[in-house]
């Protein structure tokens, strides 16, 4: 991983690690089977308490279009049936699955072996276990002792909505659960400076969850850090421009795979749609019958309000919390109340400059007059929402120019925590261009999608020691997520 050059502020420099086999360590293993085990009992509360047999861990959960993709692409098919319980969409008198294709391809398998009864419940906890491991892998790499690893790498998972995601093997939660596999599968490789893997990763993760293509602009800073702090751009008066522009075309070559694999999806969204941009959503009766469509600017105010504001009526029985649209989103996933402190700490410390602190209000900005123009309720849109608007284009405007004095005035780059902030933000505000935040879910599923990247900034200073308000938090939000875990499935 890399950490601060003291003698170069704003630089990186690599840390050396000690070679070890990271996945033959005891706690890892430990970690595992404790995971396993809490799913197997998870699994038989939920049973005890609501009686759905398809909650259980080693049952098929029937809502679940991979699957009947998986078998359909068996009988040489891409359409589908009209399965009236699942979001079919309808183009040209025919059904498809509405969703990326790539879970699809990771179930074909199980369907030829167990043919309609996969067992996606088990397999999504799988995923959510694997998940662990690269977290706690990344963790290992930046020297965190090995017993704290285990114990983070499952806080990131247990602590979050990736818990409930990982309790039922539907459609939307096995896409999202392996876009964050393979998103932490990205960091970790981006660790041992496997660039095609990393990147090839990322095309994975497109494949479950579009929006997951914002990694690509930290991840290429992020190899851009590591070449500079290896002196691939040093001459006399700092990075040459000229070797710049020739690095981002030497890049390309990294690029090849995931290219290929993004034409792969545009080609089967193309034999599918007629358009090779379309993967099917936009032909579901929800968005077909909504004036707006599935993407309006519209929605962003009333759907950030929800993610940043809204909280759940606390009453004598619990929490009343709404399974459509989700609630507070850093309350639900709070390892990003960890990042939002650190990204406080690190400002305190210099470790933004004056430009990076002047994006990051403007971000901040866009988002507030975003949830002020919800607030006040007006049917048209109003002056707030166009200082949203202005603040959120500032802050793209903000951030290419700050890249571009980092590279030709300044002569270095040291945006890595700037990028990761801005892909979240990114992220958030595209999520929230989404006609709705989904439904039935405990929290604000849709925010798992960049946990990845909020965790992938706590790995920035090299070994990350865990402070006593770190462990409260985490403590609560394993807590927590248990609780709606089960409470969930009501």
């Amino acid at each position: 991983m890399f950490m601060e050059n003291k003698t170069k502020p704003g630089t990186v420099k690599p840390i050396k690690i000690e070679k070890a086999n990271i996945f033959m360590e005891l706690p890892l293993y430990v970690m595992i089977a404790f995971m396993f085990i809490a799913y197997v009992v998870l699994h038989e509360v939920m049973f005890s308490m609501f009686a759905h047999a398809d909650r259980q861990l080693f049952e098929h959960n029937f809502w679940d279009s991979y699957t009947y993709q998986a078998l359909a692409w068996l009988d040489g098919k891409v359409d589908v049936e009209n399965y009236s319980w699942l979001e079919i969409a309808r183009y040209d008198g025919r059904y498809f699955v509405s969703f990326p294709p790539l879970p699809s391809l990771v179930m074909l398998p199980f369907a030829l072996i167990f043919g309609a009864d996969t067992p996606n419940n088990l397999l999504i906890a799988i995923y959510a276990i694997i998940t662990a491991c690269f977290a706690y892998a990344s963790l290992r790499k930046i020297k965190m002792n090995s017993w704290l690893a285990a114990f983070c790498a499952m806080f990131f998972v247990f602590g979050s909505n990736m818990l409930f995601i990982s309790t039922m093997g539907g459609v939307w939660f096995q896409a999202q659960m392996l876009a964050v596999l393979f998103l932490m599968c990205m960091i970790y490789a981006a660790q041992c400076n496997k660039r095609v893997l990393a990147y090839a990763m990322v095309a994975l993760a497109v494949g479950c969850r579009p929006f997951s293509v914002v990694a690509v602009l930290p991840l290429f800073v992020y190899f851009t850090e590591r070449d500079i702090s290896e002196g691939v751009f040093e001459t006399k008066r700092g990075i040459a421009p000229k070797k710049m522009f020739k690095y981002i075309l030497e890049q390309c070559k990294y690029l090849i795979i995931p290219l290929c694999i993004g034409l792969v999806y545009m080609w089967y969204n193309y034999i599918r749609f007629d358009n090779p941009f379309q993967f099917g959503h936009d032909y579901l009766p929800e968005f077909i019958n909504s004036p707006d469509g599935q993407f309006n600017i519209s929605y962003i105010s009333g759907n950030l309000y929800k993610l940043l504001v809204y909280f759940p009526e606390i009453t004598a029985s619990g929490f009343n919390f709404p399974m459509f649209n989700g609630f507070i989103f850093y309350i639900a996933n709070p390892f990003f109340l960890i990042v939002i402190i650190k990204v406080i700490i690190d400002c305190l410390k210099k470790r933004f400059d004056v430009l990076d602190i002047l994006d990051m209000a403007a971000m901040f900005l866009s988002l507030l007059f975003f949830v002020l123009e919800h607030k006040q309720g007006a049917s048209e849109p109003t002056v707030l929402l166009t200082l949203a608007l202005v603040f959120a284009l500032l802050a793209v405007v903000l951030f290419f120019v700050k890249a571009a004095l980092d590279i030709f005035v300044k002569k270095r780059v040291g945006m890595m925590r700037l990028v990761l902030v801005f892909a979240m933000y990114v992220m958030l505000v595209f999520t929230c261009y989404h006609k709705t935040l989904g439904g039935w879910q405990f929290g604000a599923r849709y925010t798992v999608d960049f946990l990845p990247l909020a965790f992938f900034y706590m790995l920035l200073d090299g070994e990350w020691k865990l402070k006593w308000y770190e462990y409260v938090i985490a403590v609560f939000a394993i807590a927590f997520n248990v609780y709606g875990a089960i409470m969930g499935q009501i």
